[in-house]
Order: structure tokens, then C-alpha cells, then sequence
């Protein structure tokens, strides 16, 4: 069976792994230079590692991701960072009930319905009740709105924008009920594990063609014919790994497509700034939350806070990112006027800091990179197969009630191959 796999993310990843296991000839067609889809990473000289131009980990339950990277012989190594608040102008660790105990800036009553309601969404492993409620209204009716109001609503806020009262309940118990005080990396980053699963596929025989974006996908005589600028290849199945709305653009002309067949998530991009520096920004503090709804961005991670310098040429790495819809003002600016908001922010936490300490800095924007996740929305979720026979789609839509992330494109794409294997 010839199949045919657009997009070398991890879920196209995962399906023609899966699908070369089975003797199936997997052809992957991939736009970029690289595979890895969201988590590419790009490098530096001196640096033995490539980073991720998006920051990223794993939890240690994310159990579909760490059985693949084993079986691959390329397994994760864990672990335990500190995640810290920022609020009222200070650095705050938040990652245990004894921090939110500590912290001053909540009456003990808050903070005790706070951690009642986190546990239970810890440990509940029901989520479709919450569905039908937004996490605005139920984290304002279960935790009462000095909680919400201080911690929760701007962090909301400052990764949905506009839209966070849209935001399904169901959507934070999933973000509570993963979490892990371990988290996972690769050797040689999240690349390197995408690169060591193109190298399997390889090995059983798949085929990659990089820099080659599809066209269309038609239909020839019985088969699916893939077209690019250079050519066009027939398969017996086709998965389209993209998102929903190139995916139609893709199949325009194969049926009469209904578009309200498909609930068109609202999706916002990711923006985020890579800092090099010489010296730790954070003592000891992994990710930090902004809860300052005048930050320009939301998270601060320092990656080298969890991963050794020494991989980077013993330089420090700090991202700093948020997501905004796709009209936002700050995707006018250039690089420069980025870089000097992140400064901005940066000097506002830490007062003493230097411009002159930074080596070197990226900025990095990414197309519909975060889902916001309606009310009711199991009710739309897209199947794996589509209306044209042997035509599969698999793509952040699908994986609800889950929110985006690697693990969760390797659970996807093990399904899409045993639904193409049918």
C-alpha cells in the first residue's frame, strides 16, 4: 500500500513511523527544510544542541511521546525546574500547595478554595461536564473572584486575548490534570528526536520530500494524486497534517466541500523572542508566569535553568512569548522594536539588568500555533477519515479535550495510522 503523508510535524512523523512498521510504502511531503513541524529547532556555532524556536517540554505522564522516544532509542531525560508568579512587582515560586500557602497576596480563605479546586482538577479524571461551561465562569464560581481575579483571569487573559471568556472549562482541567512537577527533554532537543524518527522511516524504506509544499490533492482514477510545483504522486491513502483551512485549499477542486462541516477553531499565533545571554536572568526559576496585564508577554522561560548551559556553549537562553490573534499591532513591528519590548520587560523584573549582556537574539512568529477551545466542542471535533474516501486528517483540531503539544501529535498520528491500516 503506497501512502502518502503531508506535513513532517510529529504527527506525520508518528503515522509514517507507524505505517513503514506495518510494510506500507510512506512517502512524507514537507514544506520546510527540517522536520519537526512547531518544535524545529535551529542552531548556533558553538552550541552542540539545536534549540527549539518555540520553547517546549514534556510532562512525565505524557506517556505516547515517551513510548515512541523509546522505542526509537532516543528517551527523554527528566527534570525538576521551579515554575514561579510574578505579581505585585516580585518573583514568586507557585508549584506547590506550600507556595500558594506562602503566598502574601492572597487571603488564606482564597488560597484555600485555590488549592481545593486545583486538586480536584488534578485528580478528577472527568472533563466533559466542563465543557459546557467556560473557564471564566466556572474558575469565578469555584474559587470565588479574589483567586480568579489576582492569578487566573490575567493569565487568561494574556494568552487569549479578547477571547478568554470563550475558553472552555474543559480546556484548564486538562492544562491542571497533565501537569507534572517532572518535565522532559531530548538529547539534542526536540530536533533531534524528530530527526531520529525520520532516520527509522528512512531505514524501513520512507521517502521525505523536503522543501516541497502540496498544492492540491486530486483525484486519479481510483487512487489520490498529491501535486506539488515539480510534480504529482498517486497513493492509495492520503494524510493531510496541516491545518483545517489549508487542508480545504488543498482538496478545493475533489468534492463540493461544505466549509460548515468543519467548526473552524479560532487560532492565534505565537510570538516569541530568544534571548542569549551571557549570565542567569532567574536564579533558579524555569518558567515564569506574568500576571502584569501591561507585560507585552506572558511567560518568561529560561531553558537553561532545566537544560545545561553547556550544551549551548554555556550560554544562557531565555524565551519570552505570548499568543496573539493574527492582526495584532505587534506583528507590524520589526525585529528591532520586538527586541526592545522584551528588554522593556525584562528590565521591569529585573531592574539591574544590562542590554549589553545579550549576545544574540531571535524573534520567531508561528501561524495558528494555539487553538481557542469553544464550549461544547467534543460535539465538533473532525474525524479522522473524511468524506473522500481514503482522504485522513489529523491536525490540532482533533486533539481535544487535550491542549496543543507534541505529545498529543504522537497520540494523534498513532491513531491516524490505525485508522489508515483499516
Amino acid at each position: 500500500m503506497r501512502i502518502g503523508i503531508i506535513g513532517a510535524g510529529f504527527a506525520g512523523l508518528t503515522t509514517a513511523y507507524r505505517l513503514a512498521q506495518a510494510g506500507a510504502q510512506v512517502t512524507v511531503f514537507e514544506a520546510s527544510p527540517q522536520v519537526g513541524g512547531l518544535a524545529q529547532g535551529f542552531s548556533q556555532d558553538r552550541w552542540d544542541w539545536p534549540l527549539e524556536r518555540f520553547y517546549h517540554h514534556i510532562f512525565s505522564n505524557d506517556s505516547a511521546i515517551i513510548r515512541l522516544s523509546r522505542q526509537i532509542g532516543w528517551p527523554p531525560i527528566f527534570y525538576r525546574p521551579t515554575t514561579a508568579i510574578f505579581s505585585h512587582g516580585r518573583t514568586y515560586p507557585f508549584d506547590t500547595p506550600a507556595h500558594l500557602l506562602l503566598f502574601p497576596h492572597l487571603s488564606y480563605s482564597a488560597k484555600v478554595r485555590m488549592g481545593a479546586v486545583l486538586s480536584f482538577l488534578k485528580l478528577s479524571p472527568v472533563w466533559k461536564p466542563l465543557e459546557s461551561i467556560s473557564a471564566h465562569e466556572f474558575l469565578t464560581q469555584s474559587m470565588g473572584t479574589e483567586g480568579y481575579q489576582l492569578i487566573w483571569e490575567p493569565l487568561l487573559q494574556a494568552k487569549f486575548g479578547e477571547r478568554y471568556r470563550e475558553v472552555s472549562a474543559a480546556w484548564f482541567w486538562a492544562r491542571i490534570h497533565k501537569r507534572t512537577p517532572s518535565l522532559g527533554y531530548f538529547q539534542r532537543g526536540f530536533q533531534g528526536l524528530a530527526d531520529q524518527i525520520r532516520d527509522s522511516i528512512q531505514h524501513m524504506g520512507g521517502r521525505f520530500l523536503m522543501n516541497s509544499p502540496v498544492l492540491s490533492i486530486k483525484r486519479h482514477n481510483t487512487r489520490l494524486s498529491i501535486e506539488t510545483e515539480t510534480e504529482a504522486v498517486n497513493f492509495d491513502r492520503v494524510l493531510v497534517t496541516s491545518s483545517t483551512e489549508l487542508f480545504l485549499r488543498m482538496v478545493r477542486g475533489l468534492t463540493p466541500w461544505k466549509r460548515e462541516q468543519f467548526v473552524k477553531l479560532p487560532m492565534l499565533d505565537a510570538l516569541v523572542v530568544v534571548l542569549v545571554l551571557h549570565k542567569p536572568l532567574m536564579k533558579n526559576i524555569y518558567w515564569l508566569n506574568i500576571t502584569d496585564k501591561d507585560f507585552p508577554f506572558v511567560v518568561m522561560v529560561e531553558h537553561t535553568n532545566m537544560v545545561d548551559p553547556s550544551h549551548y556553549n554555556d550560554q544562557r537562553i531565555i524565551y519570552l512569548g505570548n499568543y496573539l490573534p493574527q492582526d495584532h499591532p505587534f506583528f507590524n513591528l520589526n525585529n528591532s522594536e520586538i527586541l526592545n519590548l522584551a528588554v522593556k520587560q525584562l528590565r521591569s523584573i529585573r531592574p539591574d539588568f544590562q542590554e549589553h549582556g545579550i549576545v544574540d537574539s531571535f524573534v520567531h512568529r508561528g501561524r495558528e500555533a494555539q487553538p481557542v477551545i469553544p464550549l461544547n466542542y467534543s460535539k465538533h471535533v473532525p474525524p479522522l477519515q473524511t468524506a473522500v474516501p481514503n482522504l485522513f486528517l489529523a491536525n490540532m483540531s482533533q486533539v481535544y479535550p487535550w491542549d496543543r503539544g507534541t505529545n498529543y501529535a504522537v497520540d494523534l498520528g498513532e491513531r491516524a495510522a490505525r485508522a489508515m491500516l483499516q
